[in-house]
């Protein structure tokens, strides 16, 4: 994406107009959006080996890591809105052909992640780069979630209390009705039946190329049989 691309009044006014309306949960303001990203990446998903399922995933999942982004106080879009999903979508649909390689006989797990706002504090604007890293993060998760559902439900269930919703202890027990102390036990075997899943996997070295975190997670809790 070009820096030297300076956006017009009008422009100004339409991302300003785009970002509050995500942040005050305008219905229309998202409608919009929609009607306006769909059509050019369900030409480059379709384009590139997906479908029109696809596409709308695509544009769905686009739309919410945005809504995460404009929680952020610091956010500032500095580019057209449609430049913007442009560049994140063809980098996260490409990602999402990997992992169709690498788990093709199960589909992309679809789940509901409650929105977070985020207190952190950013030295500089948020840029395309962070929102795309939104993105990255939400693949990652749901990959744990394939490799966990590989291990067993009881697995799948605290991998996705702990990881994806961001539970404490006491509200995993609360939810499982069993006790924080057996809430931790189960993690710690979950996660250690879960590295060696992973470690297994034949596309484990892949992975670890393109997810560092893999690495680091099997190194720890394979050590602690």
């Amino acid at each position: 994406m070009s820096k030297a691309y300076q956006l017009n009044i009008k422009e100004i006014q339409r991302n300003r107009r785009i970002v509050d309306g995500f942040r005050e949960n305008n219905d229309q303001v998202v409608y919009e959006c929609y009607e306006d990203i769909y059509p050019m990446i369900y030409r480059f998903v379709t384009s590139n080996s997906g479908d029109e399922n696809d596409a709308r995933t695509m544009t769905i999942e686009s739309l919410e890591a945005f809504y995460e982004c404009c929680l952020r106080d610091n956010f500032h879009l500095t580019c057209k809105f449609s430049s913007f999903i442009y560049s994140v979508c063809r980098n996260g649909w490409l990602k999402k052909l990997k992992r169709r390689k690498r788990f093709p006989n199960q589909p992309i797990i679809q789940e509901n992640y409650e929105e977070q706002q985020q207190s952190s504090i950013f030295v500089s604007p948020l840029t395309a780069d962070d929102y795309e890293e939104t993105l990255f993060l939400n693949d990652l998760k749901r990959i744990i979630l394939e490799f966990a559902a590989q291990v067993s439900e009881k697995c799948h269930q605290i991998t996705k209390l702990k990881y994806i919703e961001d539970k404490s202890h006491e509200e995993i027990a609360s939810a499982l009705g069993i006790s924080v102390q057996a809430s931790r036990k189960r993690l710690h075997d979950c996660n250690q039946k879960l590295a060696r899943t992973i470690a297994n996997s034949r596309y484990y070295q892949e992975l670890t190329e393109e997810y560092p975190f893999f690495e680091q997670f099997v190194g720890k809790y394979r050590k602690n049989k």
